[in-house]
């Protein structure tokens, strides 16, 4: 049985005072236009922030919510269960010029939260997914937009997008044991994955934030992945979906046949996810729509990858063939549609099997080191 006592990110965050979601933000600009684009992308036109009440969830160090006080909200109210980053959050956000009186900071657990104020705009990024249960804490989440028109922004992830931070992860249980001190993990990881994170497109986070969040953190037995149609699905009695990053919502329909109540944004919404989400596996290609029930497999089948993982990282199962053999079976399954990502899985289990922390061969490795997938997607929601 799972311990629901844990507190994903929170526990972990706390026992060692970090808060691993810092980002390079040295270029003001540039991070101002990645976060109007990310808006832009979600159909939430920037300037209309202005004046708006704005409640962010889990804002961590502050980092975004820095562009979101720029389009100056009339109220703009910040929660976090972790100490430390409700604490880099305020100084962050201190310094913005933004009028005192407009910001309001909670140091508290989602599930404790309380507010009778009505928001316009919600903001949840990053913490939904990777819970015990994620359909739960999103219901919760989006009673804070309780009025009509309410805008929720979340973000959501796929196993098929996070396939290639799986297979990495893998690599901690091959190297050393879970209770090792994570200064030590650090050193053992950084020089080993330093050479992938500099092929990423965009990479902006330290190196050993990236190390602590996405490979040491501990995902035990029984967390949930929270992919599009789940979230969608889980808010279908009071929410259409609005936009999403990135897009792949195509919708042909004329807005003057749009009538009667019955708009099925989201009926179309997870049609256009399962006959599209391969495009989520590797961010380096646009594959072409394919078949419903193929989408639905590949879902499937690497969504028991992360449940391996986690069964690994609780220690419930210790043989590695069922591993393997998922690994083969996607790799088969894709060939086909994306023959240079099923070689990057190829190599992804050579370089398992023979990993060497001192040994970095991009040439040998050299498609899976630039494999990403598009693992953590936005969505945003309009409630009814």
């Amino acid at each position: 049985m799972p311990n629901t006592k844990l507190k994903p990110y929170i526990d972990f965050y706390s026992k060692h005072n970090i808060s691993p979601v810092h980002q390079d933000i040295t270029d003001m600009e540039k991070h101002f236009q990645r976060r109007e684009s990310l808006y832009r992308s979600l159909s939430v036109i920037p300037n209309l922030l202005e004046g708006k009440s704005i409640l962010e969830l889990g804002p961590g160090s502050g980092h975004n919510a820095i562009y979101t006080a720029s389009l100056n909200p009339k109220h703009y109210v910040l929660v976090d269960g972790n100490k430390r980053g409700i604490f880099e959050c305020k100084s962050n956000l201190n310094q913005t010029g933004i009028e005192p009186e407009k910001l309001e900071f909670h140091h508290s657990l989602i599930e404790d939260f309380q507010s009778d104020e009505v928001f316009d705009i919600v903001i949840a990024e990053g913490f939904i997914p990777y819970q015990f249960d994620p359909v739960q804490l999103l219901r919760r989440v989006s009673k804070f937009c309780n009025k009509k028109g309410g805008v929720l922004l979340i973000t959501s992830n796929s196993a098929v997008g996070l396939l290639p931070e799986i297979i990495r992860r893998f690599a901690k249980f091959l190297l050393f044991e879970q209770n090792d001190n994570i200064e030590d993990k650090l050193t053992i990881l950084r020089p080993l994955f330093e050479p992938h994170l500099k092929t990423l497109k965009g990479m902006n986070r330290p190196v050993d934030d990236w190390l602590l969040d996405n490979i040491i953190q501990s995902f035990p037995s029984g967390l949930k992945l929270l992919n599009m149609p789940d979230a969608i699905n889980s808010l279908a009695d009071d929410f259409d979906i609005l936009g999403t990053s990135p897009k792949f919502i195509t919708d042909w329909r004329w807005y003057k046949d749009i009538v009667d109540g019955e708009f099925y944004f989201n009926k179309i919404a997870i049609e256009n996810y399962y006959r599209k989400n391969l495009n989520l596996m590797d961010y380096r290609f646009v594959f072409p729509e394919h078949d419903k029930k193929f989408g639905l497999e590949l879902e499937t089948m690497c969504s028991e990858v992360w449940e391996l993982m986690c069964s690994l990282e609780s220690g419930t199962i210790t043989s590695w063939n069922p591993v393997w053999g998922l690994l083969q079976s996607i790799k088969n399954l894709i060939k086909p549609i994306a023959y240079k990502t099923a070689e990057s899985i190829d190599e992804s289990m050579i370089w398992l099997k023979n990993i060497d922390t001192t040994d970095n061969n991009n040439k040998l490795y050299n498609n899976f080191f630039h494999w990403w997938g598009r693992g953590h997607n936005y969505i945003s929601f309009i409630r009814r």
